[in-house]
């Protein structure tokens, strides 16, 4: 008959034997022959011992697992947010963002269980390094932002430690100064956020979803360089803003006051320094309009302008990359306002959104405008996908019906930049059609415009 082995632990007094002998001075070999065990375990227990400090079984110390449902949602939501990220990116970025230990191949089964597939859940990049830095909007379905997406983004940023303001939105009739067009106007004074635009809220949701102390760069032409500068030295962060030539110079100063490194270069050279950033310097780039946190940021402010008019039945976004208006106008048709027409409105020199759709496909274009906030070198991906389906439609307005707008605003009291009224000189343009008796919500969104820029127009 064959000898049944069978493996057993070894009693709590045979292990404190182990170390009584080693202590003696007994080599790990005289020890096993003396109690009649393997030289394995007498090993085991002696490294056992050096490392924990006890030869007692350890229970709770094995990988934090991941839950059905919350960490599978916060997985898909950095998958998402970076369609060119492997489940081997994904997995050493979960475990530094939120102290979960888990496999790739267990990030690859939950993406795949999630039906979403391709690049993410292979294990080489099918991009090279060189390419980390472009825009990655583009495999984002548009079906995957849901109203629960933008709704989290949304306490995100009403909590945000940076302080969103919850701006006010006002009847024109109270600024006291007539404009003879037959609706009804609400003006959303963005102009009177925290750092002066509608940026912050964007950036809020950003940085909330990513590792403090980062090295980050991004390309603004002011407005997200300055919310991006102010985030990052709350959050102990360094930062690079790469503007575009046609930036004023007192926004250049006012970002570097806040810590942060500004490089000047042509609209047309901005994405190949951002690249070589993240080459030599090991940086991580932070879009300033086409990125899905950022898109659910701006957002919330279409869910204020609910709150105060359930159903607005126009609302007036500006448009540049097309971050604000795809967050807006996806923040309203997602909450049932399916009759609300949304229109974004952008320069005539710098309508890269007008010929996106047009073309059905983003483009770029050499822009020139007063307005350079609203000048990007092309059309957001993930914003373009958006426009598509909710806005009903990109009309233009002339750098003169711009400056006519800033002093229009000037007179009644608020100080607004060329980037923040593009949407109000629409209206006082007659570009929006049928709004005769409607209710009519015209977004300002921003007042970032100093006292030498002022004097370039008319009182």
């Amino acid at each position: 008959m064959a000898k049944e082995l069978k493996r057993e632990g070894l009693s709590e007094e045979k292990k404190g034997l182990i170390l009584a002998l080693l202590a003696e001075g007994h080599s790990e070999r005289r020890v096993a022959s003396i109690l009649n065990i393997s030289k394995t375990a007498v090993h085991k227990n002696k490294i056992k011992q050096q490392t924990l400090g006890t030869t007692k079984p350890q229970t709770g110390r094995g990988r934090k697992r991941l839950s059905v449902d919350q960490d599978d949602r916060q997985l898909i939501r950095m998958s998402l947010n970076n369609r060119r990220m492997t489940s081997s990116d994904l997995q050493k970025e979960w475990e530094m963002t939120a102290g979960i230990k888990c496999t790739a191949r267990t990030v690859r089964n939950r993406l795949l269980g999630a039906g979403l597939k391709s690049c993410k859940a292979r294990k080489k990049p099918f991009i090279n390094e060189k390419e980390r830095a472009r825009p990655s909007m583009g495999d984002v379905p548009v079906n995957a932002i849901s109203l629960d997406l933008l709704r989290d983004a949304r306490e995100t940023v009403r909590t945000s430690p940076l302080g969103v303001i919850n701006t006010p939105m006002i009847p024109w009739c109270q600024t006291t100064l007539p404009l003879n067009i037959p609706c009804n106007i609400h003006i959303k004074l963005e102009n009177m956020q925290r750092t002066g635009s509608f940026k912050i809220r964007g950036v809020a949701n950003q940085f909330a979803r990513r590792p403090k102390g980062g090295n980050f760069v991004t390309m603004s032409a002011g407005n997200y360089g300055k919310s991006f500068a102010y985030a990052t030295k709350h959050y102990g962060s360094k930062g690079k803003v790469v503007m575009p030539e046609t930036a004023p110079e007192s926004r250049s100063t006012l970002i570097q006051s806040f810590g942060c490194e500004v490089e000047r270069v042509p609209t047309s050279c901005l994405i190949n320094v951002v690249n070589r950033c993240v080459e030599e310097n090991d940086m991580t780039f932070l879009h300033s309009y086409d990125d899905l946190d950022l898109i659910a940021g701006h957002a919330s402010l279409g869910f204020e302008i609910l709150e105060l008019m359930p159903q607005p039945d126009v609302v007036v976004v500006c448009c540049g990359g097309g971050g604000l208006l795809a967050g807006v106008a996806a923040a309203i048709k997602l909450s049932g306002c399916v009759k609300t027409r949304i229109y974004g409105v952008e320069p005539e020199g710098a309508c890269t959104m007008y010929k996106s759709l047009i073309e059905k496909k983003p483009v770029g274009m050499d822009s020139e405008s007063i307005a350079s906030g609203l000048a990007p070198p092309t059309a957001g991906t993930l914003p373009y996908e958006l426009c598509q389906s909710y806005v009903e439609e990109i009309v233009l307005v002339s750098d003169e019906e711009i400056k006519s707008a800033v002093s229009t605003l000037y007179r009644a009291g608020l100080l607004v930049e060329p980037s923040g009224c593009a949407a109000f000189a629409a209206i006082a343009n007659n570009r929006i059609p049928d709004i005769a008796g409607r209710n009519v919500v015209v977004i300002l969104s921003g007042g970032n415009i100093g006292k030498d820029e002022l004097t370039n127009f008319a009182d």
